[in-house]
């Protein structure tokens, strides 16, 4: 029963942290540094994750970064993999890793 009660309280605090809980990262009107933006697309490449790129336009990409192509220049595949395009750091507002 003790077990119980714990595992229900546990997933409750979990619960009201995720929802209520204040976290600055999660928050999409502070862009990043180009070396935080340069970090984010190097581990999303060694790691093959899904990756939410904001640009500075104000469009969106979702998918996964397959090759670099220069300094600067990374190769995005969508989340399909139908469309690859080349991002540049420049042009990228924020990066988020899922």
């Amino acid at each position: 029963m003790f077990k119980v009660a714990k595992n229900i309280k546990d997933q409750f605090s979990h619960a009201y942290h995720y929802l209520f809980s204040y976290d600055s990262e999660k928050l999409a009107i502070y862009s990043q540094s180009n070396t935080g933006i340069l970090v984010r697309l190097g581990s999303a490449l060694l790691k093959r994750n899904i990756i939410l790129i904001r640009f500075a336009n104000g469009h969106t990409a979702i998918g996964v970064i397959i090759k670099r192509v220069s300094r600067h220049r990374f190769v995005l595949a969508d989340y399909d993999h139908k469309v690859y395009r080349i991002v540049n750091v420049n042009d990228i507002f924020r990066v988020d890793l899922c």
